[in-house]
């Protein structure tokens, strides 16, 4: 049985974690050159999405 703090901060680790990961892939993939973006669809798949604190991924 798990106790409320202890599913509380699973919960928010899980976030964070899930948070992290969705960073540091929007920036490798911003590091890419402007031509493997847009072949990629670049920020277009995804502009419907926020990214880090509620800022639009592809800056509109």
């Amino acid at each position: 049985m798990t106790t409320f703090p202890t599913s509380l901060l699973g919960r928010w680790a899980e976030r964070w974690r899930a948070t992290r990961d969705r960073v540091r892939t929007e920036r490798a993939i911003a590091r890419l050159s402007p031509a493997l973006r847009r072949d990629i669809g670049w920020p277009d798949a995804v502009s419907h999405q926020t990214g880090w604190r509620g800022h639009i991924v592809d800056g509109k």
